[in-house]
């Protein structure tokens, strides 16, 4: 059964949308990060971008900011969550193959566990990967509440646009955080938990997860935020707190699975445009990568066991991907080729000489 998120809202215990108290206007409207990137058409200003980073080691220490406030920035973390939460289910596995021999849940493989890690462009194999995922817990897309949209792939949304298929008709499947709900489904089931209440917040699902995001994180202030854009609930927590995480998932053998399957999958991950897709495939595997809603992305470095994360304040993060490539190379995460490479690229690019669009970094990011 179809259940609209309007309905879900109205039915859980989150209540109703209070007004914003003075303190959250205080900080929607107070300028966060720094301004990074000016954008210019004609020569003449455009737009400013303003931004927070950091960078740090798996201890939590930071090593650099963009401010001294940066790393304690709070963000919700959106679709950058996802390959630590896949993490969590081969995790869970283990664990309960350990606690009874008769317990025998099917293997996941390397492409399935990319695209329970991905924010997937919507391809024939995005597809096919997550149904199979399913299907070793004997479960369809029919419990998701994802999808409503188009996929980001052309092939695929002009084959839906062809056939008459509305975005909010969409099979669930071509949603970009499919991957996301079939991982978190297959939690449930694996738990006994009903299937139909896995988005819930006070679900035991959600509750797990919430309870190993603030113990990896070292962050008992890790708040649950119901609902993110794919209607199951985010979570928010400082940049350095998530940038820790992420440092303990490179380095921890735990998450070593989930971290060989996004690089060496890497296309699995987002798609042939997508800023964390390509780092993967042109670091060959030793930047680990994720982006998020919202101008959010992180990138770990398996060889340094660090990790960078980067905010950038536009709302829509149209300038996150040229603002994460220039820290990248001042941090020496990327080498001259790999760089110059990626900004050949029309997505990354710095100039648009069609439009005469400049986009020009003011001074070195980090402090």
């Amino acid at each position: 059964m179809n259940i609209n998120i309007a309905n879900r809202i109205n039915t859980s215990s989150i209540g109703t949308f209070l007004p914003l108290t003075k303190q959250a206007k205080e900080a929607l409207f107070t300028p966060h990060g720094k301004p990074v990137l000016t954008v210019t058409r004609y020569n003449y200003p455009n737009i400013q971008s303003y931004a927070s980073a950091i960078v740090s080691s798996k201890e939590g220490v930071i090593i650099k900011q963009f401010t001294p406030n940066d790393k304690n920035e709070g963000v919700n973390i959106h679709s950058a969550i996802k390959p630590f939460h896949a993490g969590l289910l081969v995790a869970y596995i283990n664990e309960l193959k350990e606690k009874a021999s008769s317990i025998k849940p099917s293997e996941l493989s390397l492409e399935e566990l990319a695209v329970l890690s991905a924010s997937h462009s919507g391809t024939l194999t995005h597809r096919t990967h997550v149904k199979s995922a399913l299907e070793k817990a004997d479960l369809t897309e029919h419990y998701m509440t994802c999808g409503g949209r188009y996929p980001f792939d052309d092939e695929s949304r002009s084959r839906l646009i062809k056939a008459d298929v509305i975005p909010s008709k969409t099979p669930k499947l071509y949603d970009q955080c499919s991957g996301h709900h079939a991982c978190q489904g297959i939690l449930s089931k694996l738990m006994n938990e009903p299937i139909e209440d896995y988005w819930k917040p006070n679900s035991k699902v959600q509750q797990w997860l919430l309870q190993k995001l603030k113990e990896y994180s070292n962050n008992e202030n890790t708040v649950i935020i119901p609902y993110d854009n794919c209607n199951i609930p985010t979570f928010n927590l400082s940049l350095g707190a998530f940038g820790a995480l992420y440092s303990k998932f490179v380095s921890d053998p735990a998450f070593k699975l989930v971290t060989e399957a996004m690089t060496k999958h890497p296309f699995l991950v987002g798609g042939e445009s997508s800023l964390d897709s390509c780092l993967m495939n042109i670091t060959n595997g030793n930047l680990v990568a994720k982006l998020g809603a919202e101008g959010l992305v992180i990138v770990a470095n398996k060889k340094e066991e660090s990790s960078l994360i980067v905010k950038e304040w536009g709302g829509n993060g149209a300038y996150r991907d040229k603002i994460t490539i220039q820290a990248l190379r001042e941090l020496g995460w990327l080498n001259h080729g790999q760089a110059a490479t990626l900004l050949r690229l029309p997505f990354f690019k710095l100039e648009d000489e069609k439009h005469y669009i400049k986009y020009e970094f003011n001074t070195p990011l980090f402090r």
